[in-house]
């Protein structure tokens, strides 16, 4: 004779699965409340513990790490003392959320790949799938590629057994954004495809159908194809959104797409709207959610020439540069941001950074962002030989990637820099004039020295420094030993402003 449920645990789970679509959509608090009610009516020591792991979620996504991991300890002492694998699983992945929330990748890792194996022993495939899948996100932010790889196909093995659609969609949706990092353009569209092919089959997939829409929007900008970019930002402003940090996604596809167009006004607008809806700084919270949507947002900004914007993100962001090591991403945003707003050296020492982080990732298409916003770099501080070089190799990278829209505007801006250089070549006698006085020399030792009239020596000076756009005498130096005008044994006494 099978044993009846309580009448109490008919409500909870009633309560149970309205928490669990609120959480869904990104409202933990109300999430929270519905939990409160289930447990209070709860009889079932197994269902007791299910709901404590939910709580813990849910208490995590609020900011309050520390209670949460209070009750997974809880939870998991209680698990172990009934020894069941299910409730071993759930509580391993509340962990895992944890340890990836505040950055934990590796820890966090180990923690999914643990559910994982406790959800085989369970016979729920579906959360050990999402387990594993989890783990290789964790691996991705790692710059692990093999073990990104063996967790992937794992979680793909099990999601396919199972039929899990949603996990299936997310599984191809990051194959294909892996593929997109690394230039495999025809691989990162078959993924996208089959993904596509996935979400037609499920009526509501908010937070799924998000990953497909960022991918394919990256996929059709970085290829430069303008016919898809009004539908793909389309689609992203209409799409719902399963939690308020990706929010903001609706409006960096927007902004790119302005930014696209040429269009910078209606791009710093979209950017506002954006950087509206991501906090400048997170004290507590899910960080991994919020670094995306910080580092975009930023990313945006810098296209936008939105300067003030950009800056007031920097000091808080450069923490996590150093933190993400293998990532290209975060090195390159804060260069492009240090470039934007005039810190020569901080833009070179970070854009330096991403392109040995590309290069050792394979991420050849960051690999000719760095090459592009080098050239840009150089060309902003006046350095235009070091410009055309850096425009140039961008040039050659995005035309072997197949990039068109990149490529030709890295080609632009290298025909506008060789066209400045030629304008700005300085006569014989300019020359002679510009190298003493960027060595601090006045105009009447000038003079006196070439034996002409100081009058002279001050319109060869105003010449110079408007061929060259520079300001000063410290801004003239660094412009003459770039250009070999003065080599380092040249150099005497200090310039002067």
């Amino acid at each position: 004779m099978i044993e009846a449920r309580p009448a109490g645990d008919g409500r909870s789970i009633v309560y149970c699965e309205l928490a669990d679509e609120l959480a869904r959509f990104g409202r933990p608090d109300e999430a929270y409340r519905y939990l409160q009610l289930a447990l209070e009516e709860c009889k079932d020591p197994e269902l007791f513990q299910v709901l404590e792991n939910q709580m813990a979620g849910c208490l995590n996504a609020l900011g309050r790490g520390a209670e949460a991991l209070g009750l997974m300890k809880l939870t998991a002492a209680l698990a172990e003392a009934l020894s069941d694998p299910l409730i071993l699983a759930m509580a391993a992945m509340r962990r895992g959320a944890l340890r990836a929330s505040k950055l934990e990748f590796a820890e966090a890792a180990r923690e999914y790949e643990q559910a994982a194996s406790y959800g085989v022993d369970a016979m729920d495939l579906i959360l050990a799938s999402r387990a594993y899948h989890r783990a290789s996100v964790c691996y991705l932010w790692m710059g692990a590629f093999e073990e990104w790889r063996k967790a992937s196909d794992k979680a793909l093995e099990l999601a396919t057994r199972c039929r899990g659609l949603l996990t299936l969609i997310e599984i191809h949706s990051i194959r294909a954004l892996v593929h997109l990092m690394r230039g495999k353009w025809e691989r990162a569209e078959e993924e996208l495809n089959q993904g596509e092919e996935l979400r037609s089959l499920v009526k509501q997939a908010p937070g799924e159908a998000l990953y497909l829409i960022t991918v394919d929007w990256y996929l059709r900008a970085w290829r430069g194809d303008p016919a898809a970019w009004d539908e793909i930002a389309r689609e992203a402003a209409a799409a719902e959104f399963p939690h308020e940090l990706n929010e903001p996604v609706r409006w960096i596809a927007l902004a790119k797409l302005h930014f696209f167009r040429d269009h910078l006004e209606n791009a710093r607008i979209d950017v506002q709207s954006a950087l509206e809806r991501v906090p400048s700084t997170l004290s507590d919270g899910p960080l991994d959610a919020w670094l995306v949507g910080a580092f975009n947002v930023a990313d945006c900004a810098c296209d936008a020439e939105s300067k003030d914007e950009a800056l007031a993100r920097y000091e808080h962001l450069k923490a996590y540069g150093h933190l993400l090591v293998p990532h290209a991403l975060p090195a390159l945003v804060l260069g492009r941001i240090a470039s934007v707003c005039g810190m020569w050296e901080e833009a070179q020492t970070w854009l330096e950074e991403a392109r040995e982080r590309s290069v050792r990732a394979g991420m050849a298409p960051f690999e000719a962002m760095v090459y592009y916003e080098l050239g840009r770099l150089y060309q902003r501080c006046g350095d235009l030989v070091r410009a055309e070089r850096w425009f140039r190799l961008a040039v050659t990278k995005f035309a072997d990637l197949g990039m068109a829209y990149y490529r030709d505007r890295a080609d632009r801006l290298r025909r506008t820099v060789d066209k400045a250089r030629d304008d700005g070549k300085l006569s014989a006698r300019e020359a002679e004039v510009f190298r003493l006085w960027a060595r601090g020399r006045t105009a009447g030792e000038i003079a006196k020295e070439l034996i002409i009239e100081v009058s002279t020596v001050r319109s060869h000076i105003e010449h110079c420094k408007t061929k060259t756009n520079v300001r000063n005498q410290a801004e003239a130096l660094a412009w003459c030993l770039n250009h070999g005008l003065l080599t380092s044994d040249d150099v005497g006494e200090a310039p002067i402003e």
